[in-house]
């Protein structure tokens, strides 16, 4: 027995030393603590071969006489090239066990600190984890209702399996929730008088800014003014009462202020439309931009600028001068009478140059009669044509007395685009055109 522990400690002796010089020499072979089972360590060695050093090579002290003799002698003879490679050097000189048989793989240290699981995949592959769904909030006032009827619900069920006595049992045990009921309505009377008095303190705390609010819609300020100080109110967070009272001040300005816009856009049009007044209806037309430049989509101010530009345009400078010497009231009176002799050019071009004068609006009611009277005869011409046009057997013929009365109709809606039937004379002519195509 002695001779072989004696051989045992020249056997690890040879090994320990084989395995220094292939550190020493930087051998491809790793440098790891020799592994010993755990049937052969004791309880403190296992606890200590498990502490390693990064970059030291630990070899567990023990001797032979520590060990089973069946251990002893079946422990083979083995140099350090023959170990099985179960470590890996890091860059850092600690070492990464990827070899080992065990149930829990040994961590590797990294560079960075951390500790990877090499038999799991990169964190960054791992699939991750999805956010709770969080629940609907449910509406008490619903929910007790239903959960009422389903008491109901099931004492009738009951009742209708034959249970009557736990039916009736059941549903007694409801009749216990009225005295609760009445003192929930206590209860919540009693919050809605305590929230009541917040309310009414909060008020008392900005009664300057709500004072300030409701005297500035009596008046109808501008909508830039309330929005301004509602805004202002808002901000101080009074609660949630107060910020609806302002956003209700901002909404009463918001329709006050449209409307006055409303009719002063109306006013500014006149003074183009019915006055030819251009110049001062420009002038007024961009002081009211500046001040509703918080309503320029609803009262589409740049198209009414460019309107009255356009009517501008389109009037003569040797018609306004026309004017300055001669009486507009008298040449209105006589397109009556140029349109009663069928005078019907002269009638136009007095009228397109009363479109200059002071008198525009009355000078446009002209323009209706003028069309109308024009129009009523072009149109009656084009259905006698039509008429005739049935008759004619000659096809080039007929198509010719088409071709008039459409004619006649076309010198209408060329002549009077502005008329106010033009649309009727337009469905004429279409009618006539689809004949024609026949």
């Amino acid at each position: 027995m002695t001779k072989k522990r004696k051989l045992f400690k020249v056997l690890t002796a040879i090994t320990t030393a084989t395995l220094l010089e292939a550190c020493a020499g930087q051998a491809p072979a790793p440098c790891v603590n020799p592994e010993v089972p755990d049937a052969v360590q004791g309880p403190q060695q296992a606890a200590q071969s498990t502490t390693q050093v990064p970059g030291a090579i630990q070899i567990p002290q023990q001797s032979a006489a520590d060990l089973p003799q069946q251990a002893a002698e079946d422990l083979p003879q083995q140099s350090a090239k023959d170990l099985p490679q179960q470590a890996e050097v890091q860059d850092d000189g600690a070492v990464q066990d990827i070899g080992a048989e065990s149930p829990q793989p040994r961590p590797a240290t990294q560079d960075a600190g951390t500790v990877q699981d090499l038999h799991q995949p990169a964190v960054q592959d791992r699939q991750q984890p999805t956010e709770p769904v969080q629940p609907e909030p449910v509406d008490p006032y619903l929910a007790l209702p239903n959960m009422v009827s389903s008491i109901f619900d099931h004492a009738k069920n009951l009742f209708t399996q034959d249970n009557v006595d736990a039916a009736v049992s059941y549903l007694q045990r409801f009749r216990i929730l009225k005295p609760l009921w009445n003192e929930w309505e206590s209860r919540a009377d009693s919050l809605l008088n305590v929230f009541g008095q917040s309310n009414a303190e909060r008020a008392k705390q900005y009664e300057s800014l709500i004072l300030e609010l409701k005297n500035m819609n009596r008046v109808q300020a501008a909508y830039s003014l309330v929005a301004e100080a509602a805004d202002s109110l808002m901000a101080l967070a009074p609660g949630d009462s107060l910020v609806q009272f302002a956003k209700e001040q901002k909404n009463i300005a918001y329709k006050n202020t449209l409307g006055k816009a409303l009719k002063e856009k109306v006013q500014i049009l006149a003074l183009a439309e019915s006055y030819a007044r251009f110049d001062e209806a420009l002038k007024q037309a961009t002081a009211f931009q500046m001040r509703y430049r918080d309503f320029e989509n609803e009262l589409m101010i740049g198209k009414m600028i460019e309107y009255i530009q356009k009517l501008q345009n389109s009037v003569n400078e040797e018609d306004k001068k026309f004017w300055e010497k001669n009486d507009p009231e008298k040449a209105l009176a006589e397109v009556d009478t140029l349109i009663a002799k069928k005078a019907f050019t002269k009638a136009k071009n007095l009228v397109e140059k009363l479109k200059a004068s002071n008198l525009r609006r009355q000078a446009a009611e002209k323009y209706q009669k003028l069309a109308d009277a024009v129009c009523t005869e072009k149109r009656k011409y084009a259905s006698q044509q039509y008429i005739k046009a049935t008759k004619q057997k000659n096809v080039d013929k007929k198509k010719q007395i088409l071709m008039d009365a459409i004619g006649a109709l076309s010198a209408c809606s060329d002549d009077y685009p502005e008329y106010d039937k033009i649309k009727t004379v337009t469905d004429n002519i279409t009618f006539l055109k689809a004949e024609l195509d026949r």
